[in-house]
């Protein structure tokens, strides 16, 4: 742990907070900066990297620290900021072709988790860095971003493969045996959907889908399951973990697949879906169906939760339109619901 972060730990524990679960990832530095305020600088690769990785997860190390603290500590606020230096800035960083799907998709999280959460703000060179980007999205509820030309989601093209990878073997097991997580989500939620599918894509495009038109990152960018109840018009997307696979970040990963669910499918949609044939996959014209989503449930679908990720920060996450659960599971020779 660098020494800024030593110091911040124990100016907390002062405070009376309990700094039992808290370990601080190396490269992002925490600091008080008033009585009430605390700043974390994120390195610049926030913007060039997987939004699950714990060193660039900015909603889950805010929302995971301020429920933490804000007991103790009245009136709390959290102020981000992107690590400068005498490098090129993070936006020309942003610009370049590999790093261009990460750092719009960067800018759609932060427009959103802004206007969700009044406690969070940004300092001044990241306020500098952004400028009006982030007001892009929200341009009338039109969405129109990068020379106002519209942007267009994918949908399945085929059926979803099985790399052999742990958690998509789990993923697919539950897909195949899909009544636990069913039962539980209605338990939950009063939620009941019909089916689980695998692998809703998530990537967004210029006008239509290609390498050359990619705004958000594509390629294995889906949501691991989902289901639909129509009579509710409630979309229910799952984010699954094995035990080995506990971070934060997974509160970044879910909290942009509801975002975009929402926006997707809403009542004031901001993307469009392309449609340019009638054959459907991963039970996709299920969705296609459904013309308005009125409801996201938002799971997480998780052998173990981050021990900073309580009901607390779940119950925050939530808004009027999409609510976070949490399903726990236990992997031995099958899959059960705990």
């Amino acid at each position: 742990m660098n020494k800024r972060n030593e110091i911040f730990i124990n100016e907390l524990k002062n405070r009376g907070v309990d700094c039992t679960n808290l370990i601080l990832p190396e490269n992002i530095d925490f600091e008080f900066i008033s009585g009430t305020e605390i700043r974390m600088t994120f390195p610049k690769k926030v913007v060039s990297t997987n939004m699950q990785e714990d060193s660039v997860a900015f909603e889950g190390w805010i929302l995971t620290l301020y429920c933490l603290g804000k007991k103790k500590i009245e009136n709390l606020n959290i102020i981000m900021n992107i690590k400068n230096d005498a490098r090129k800035s993070f936006v020309q960083l942003g610009e370049e072709k590999e790093n261009r799907g990460h750092y719009n998709r960067f800018i759609y999280r932060l427009s959103k988790f802004i206007k969700q959460f009044p406690f969070v703000s940004m300092d001044s060179y990241l306020s500098a860095e952004i400028k009006g980007k982030i007001d892009t999205f929200y341009f009338n509820g039109n969405y129109k971003f990068i020379n106002d030309e519209k942007l267009v989601s994918n949908k399945p093209e085929k059926e979803a493969d099985c790399n052999q990878h742990p958690e998509m073997i789990v993923e697919k097991y539950i897909s195949e045996n899909p009544s636990a997580v069913i039962n539980k989500t209605k338990e939950i939620t009063n939620t009941s959907i019909g089916n689980l599918y695998r692998q809703l894509p998530v990537g967004i495009f210029f006008e239509e889908k290609t390498n050359d038109t990619r705004v958000f990152t594509g390629g294995a960018s889906a949501i691991d399951l989902w289901g639909i109840d129509d009579e509710k018009k409630t979309l229910c997307i799952y984010e699954l973990k094995i035990k080995e696979n506990y971070k934060v970040g997974i509160i970044s990963e879910l909290y942009f697949y509801a975002n975009l669910m929402m926006d997707l499918y809403g009542s004031n949609p901001a993307f469009i879906t392309k449609d340019k044939s009638k054959k459907y996959y991963r039970g996709f014209e299920n969705l296609a169906n459904v013309k308005t989503v009125e409801k996201v449930e938002a799971f997480f679908l998780v052998e173990k939760l981050h021990p900073l990720i309580t009901d607390d920060v779940i119950e925050m996450m939530s808004s009027k339109k999409i609510e976070f659960n949490k399903i726990l599971y236990s992997k031995n020779c099958i899959v059960t619901i705990e």
